[in-house]
């Protein structure tokens, strides 16, 4: 899968790092539980105040601290200044079509 991601702003780039590091992080530490990362163009677009929606197969308190944790030392490491508020859903979950959605018409 290729993904094609274009910045406009400074800000929009450094989104952009940031969400292809936490993708990269999220695929090896959740392995075959990742199914797919969501998120909007722009670090300014949110729903519910989430603006990165992580799908996995099987989502318990576990994964769900996983991810966060993840989403934490990605922050620090890549230093945008950007917090990644994420929300963990199974793949099955309703919830992960309205945000394609949504994000998908906002970015």
């Amino acid at each position: 899968m290729a993904i094609v991601l274009k910045a406009r702003t400074n800000r929009q780039e450094k989104w952009i790092r940031l969400l292809l590091k936490f993708h990269e992080s999220l695929k090896k530490s959740l392995s075959n539980n990742f199914v797919e990362l969501i998120a909007p163009s722009s670090p300014d677009v949110s729903l519910h105040d989430v603006n990165v929606v992580v799908v996995v197969r099987k989502a318990d308190e576990g994964v769900r601290r996983l991810v966060s944790d993840l989403a934490r030392r990605v922050e620090e490491e890549v230093g945008t200044g950007i917090t990644l508020i994420t929300l963990t859903l199974e793949e099955n979950d309703a919830l992960a079509s309205d945000f394609r959605r949504y994000f998908r018409f906002e970015a």
